[in-house]
């Protein structure tokens, strides 16, 4: 590297560099870049990812605008005028000053609990002659743990303050040095009374269901129980359970979990006045979103059916705009959306595991004629591995971006085995969408984080004709690629015959639709089904899909929610620091929701609902701005 020759070409690249900006070809060569530049700025796809100034209210000022944000108004103006009488009633009402102060108050009161519980489960359960050795040695514990918690008498945060596993959970949402004191005794001794004497109540109405209820079925209400009021108190853990959850839970669980989030941030709106409902680049198009779906249920072939299903969607869509507005704390963001990703790894983990260790598959997944040396198609914890390739698709750019952003080298260790994990799952779906998907969110993320990988793109698109002589002809990888568009595919002809009878649906109900959800496509879709396919759930297309279920109007809205997106993520990536983890973030997930749209055309990617509440999750992590860094504006 000390060469003689090395040194002169780095000293004749430098003179060059340094000569060429003055030349007359440097002088010509930056006047065409400043034409093209100032000619793209001025033009209208210029115009629309440019950023809006102070003074370009003109759309809020709207009435259309104003209109739509009209509900959220009324929502804030009721959250604050209940706030104000909220705060009038908890300086008087025992209940609300147990909810707010529920880890400050005496462990005595848990006691009493716990007391009350042991000896009246053990007394019903010796009338009714059930009271064997270990229900004996059940509630003799439960008696125990009762009367230490009445000797002990402190409260629960400062009796577990020194805990090194409860402190940093805390941690995860909240500045621990900015929360509220913990007391050590209970000063006002009526409440202390009052408060044991309902405890003991409550002790004894468990007990009564206790006994009345099966062993499994009343630990799993009490846990049940215990993480409702938790998840209504504390907004951050519903969003932080939903999110970490969200490719596990059925899709029933995670609805429910939603509305709760809901109420949660509700809840909080009153509690504290401090708190506002913060403005979404994407409120308008959401809310038309949402609308489409209630006028497509309305005009639905099989009202029930997508009745169900549009109460899915709000839910999902309460849940993206809660969502939203408590990721604007950093502590939260960084915690909810490193759980996002890492479960991601072990999604990945299990389909890799089954990969090996075998599971049941279905035969309509693959072709056997034609792909011989494919026995079987991974899923994990989806129901089909379209689908989880629809998953992965959307988590391969975030867990590069965090890969990318990690400051310790364990974290980049942990984040790179995420990555891995999560590109050979892909392989083992054998989806064809999915890699395509994959591939483009991968080029997008790289480009938009580095120019220097737009080469790197390039060639790659260049060699991808090559790739099938490059490699093994007889690769099963290199089979399943260039089988793209194969009509002689099966999967390929089953696809494009019911693309073909779902575009004759849209040419009779291009303006209303049929309604959502699988039951009203199903009904009128026999009567349009090409031979050889009279059944169908779904159109095997996103947009298709939109289309037959909503109209055009649903459709044109979406496409708007899907512009808008992307340009509030191009602007971050033109007008902030790209180098923080919340804008690399941003750029990933807009580069998987790209992916998933290129996989939307030979798929319906929302048919499984927990793709619709990743779809979501995915747009609240990208257009969350940090409250810390940057104040936005509120609803007022």
């Amino acid at each position: 590297m000390q060469s003689a020759i090395y040194r002169f070409f780095v000293k004749y690249i430098k003179k060059i560099a340094d000569i060429f900006p003055h030349s007359v070809l440097g002088k010509v060569f930056f006047s065409i870049c400043s034409f093209i530049q100032q000619t793209v700025a001025e033009s209208i796809i210029g115009r629309f990812f440019k950023r809006r100034t102070k003074d370009a209210s003109f759309a809020k000022e709207s009435v259309f605008t104003k209109l739509l944000m009209l509900p959220i108004k009324i929502i804030s103006f009721i959250s604050q005028k209940i706030s104000a009488k909220y705060s009038e009633l908890r300086s008087s009402s025992d209940i609300l000053y147990f909810t707010d102060n529920w880890n400050l108050v005496s462990i005595r009161i848990y006691g009493a609990a716990l007391c009350s519980f042991g000896v009246v489960y053990a007394i019903l359960r010796l009338f009714s002659g059930s009271l064997a050795f270990k229900s004996l040695a059940f509630c003799m514990l439960f008696i125990v743990s009762g009367i230490c918690f009445i000797l002990i008498n402190r409260s629960l945060k400062s009796l577990f303050k020194g805990s090194f596993l409860l402190k940093k959970a805390g941690e995860l949402f909240y500045d621990n040095a900015a929360r509220e004191h913990s007391r050590l005794f209970l000063i006002d001794d009526a409440i202390h009374i009052k408060g044991s004497i309902a405890a003991t109540i409550l002790g004894a109405v468990l007990a009564v269901c206790g006994v009345l209820l099966s062993p499994i079925d009343f630990v799993f209400s009490i846990f049940g129980i215990i993480a409702i009021l938790l998840i209504l108190k504390y907004t951050e853990l519903g969003i932080f359970i939903v999110a970490a959850a969200s490719p596990i839970l059925p899709t029933l669980v995670l609805a429910g979990l939603s509305i709760l989030c809901a109420f949660s941030f509700c809840f909080r709106l009153i509690r504290k006045k401090d708190i506002k409902l913060m403005y979404s680049p994407l409120y308008i198009p959401t809310l038309l979103f949402a609308l489409s779906y209630f006028l497509g249920t309305l005009n639905s072939f099989a009202f029930m059916g997508s009745a169900g299903i549009f109460l899915v969607h709000v839910s999902f869509i309460l849940f993206y705009f809660v969502a939203y507005n408590i990721l604007g704390n950093d502590k939260a963001y960084k915690a909810i959306t490193s759980a996002f990703v890492l479960m991601a790894g072990l999604v990945a983990l299990y389909g890799i595991a089954q990969n090996f260790i075998g599971v049941s598959s279905t035969s309509s997944w693959v072709d056997e004629k034609m792909f011989e040396d494919i026995k079987l198609r991974v899923y994990s914890t989806f129901d089909n591995p379209n689908v989880l390739g629809e998953y992965l698709v959307m988590m391969i750019p975030l867990a590069m971006a965090f890969l990318l952003r990690s400051e310790k080298l364990l974290h980049k260790i942990v984040y790179f085995a995420v990555l891995a994990l999560c590109v050979l799952c892909l392989i083992f779906t054998w989806s064809r969408g999915a890699w395509l998907g994959a591939m483009l969110a991968v080029i997008i993320f790289l480009v938009a984080t580095d120019k220097r990988w737009a080469i790197c793109s390039l060639v790659l698109f260049v060699a991808i004709p090559f790739i099938p002589v490059i490699l093994s002809s007889n690769s099963a990888i290199v089979g399943r690629i260039t089988s793209i568009g194969d009509m002689s595919d099966s999967s390929t002809a089953y696809r494009v015959s019911i693309w073909q009878s779902a575009l004759r649906v849209i040419g009779d109900f291009w303006l209303s639709g049929i309604g959502p959800g699988s039951n009203a496509f199903s009904l009128v879709y026999q009567k349009y089904a090409a031979s050889g396919v009279a059944f169908a759930l779904h159109s095997h297309n996103l947009f298709l899909q939109l289309l037959v279920e909503l109209g055009i109007g649903g459709f044109l809205v979406f496409i708007v929610l899907l512009l808008r997106y992307v340009k509030s993520s191009v602007q971050t990536l033109l007008y902030e620091n790209k180098k923080t983890l919340r804008s690399s973030v941003t750029i990933a997930c807009t580069s998987g929701i790209l992916g998933l749209m290129l996989q939307g055309m030979t798929d319906y990617v929302w048919y499984n609902y927990k793709i619709l509440l990743i779809f979501w999750i995915v747009l609240a992590i990208s257009t969350s701005k940090s409250n810390t860094s940057k104040k936005e504006d509120g609803y007022k």
